[in-house]
């Protein structure tokens, strides 16, 4: 089997001249030619329902989600690294990258029993903080001026809501 380009010296019935015949034999070995290109571009409009971003960033505060369920939603900014030779953080005044309402996905699970994967009530008991928390007094843990330094992911949630979330093990300590 051979393959031939037709020229078009007359036209079709129906007023289609050799001109846009041709024309249109041109625009097919186009599109021939340059498929892969044109699949690509195809690809790059569709719409990702789960595009995702991250950035990294300062937790500041931690608001408790319920007595007694380990599980806090945060609240802080982006950050920026000040050095690569000495990596210290420093917080940026943006409003399009400072949240709050932001989950950790190791809490998710966390209700009376289990914390992340232990019981806090068997021998030795211990209590759980929030990221970045430092123990106060017995078995009280701060929930502002928080330290810690997070990758932030954003995403969209089913409804098309705005979600933050990080994934980090929080702050353990034996109970007094």
């Amino acid at each position: 089997m051979s393959h031939q380009r037709p020229i078009f010296t007359t036209g079709l019935y129906g007023k289609a001249n050799h001109v846009v015949m041709n024309g249109m034999v041109e625009a097919v070995e186009t599109v021939g030619d340059y498929r892969g290109a044109l699949e690509w571009a195809r690809q790059q409009l569709a719409e990702d329902p789960q595009t995702m971003r991250s950035f990294p960033a300062v937790l500041s505060s931690a608001a408790s989600m319920g007595a007694g369920t380990y599980r806090w939603t945060y609240s802080g900014s982006r950050a920026v690294f000040l050095s690569s030779g000495n990596p210290q953080v420093e917080s940026i005044n943006d409003s399009t990258d400072g949240f709050s309402g932001a989950y950790n996905l190791r809490e998710l699970f966390n209700q009376t029993n289990p914390v992340d994967g232990m019981n806090p009530t068997v021998s030795p008991e211990v209590t759980v903080g929030p990221v970045g928390s430092t123990y106060t007094s017995t078995n009280t843990w701060s929930v502002t001026s928080l330290k810690a330094v997070v990758i932030m992911y954003v995403t969209l949630d089913k409804q098309g809501n705005v979600f933050r979330f990080f994934d980090r093990p929080n702050p353990v300590r034996c109970k007094e």
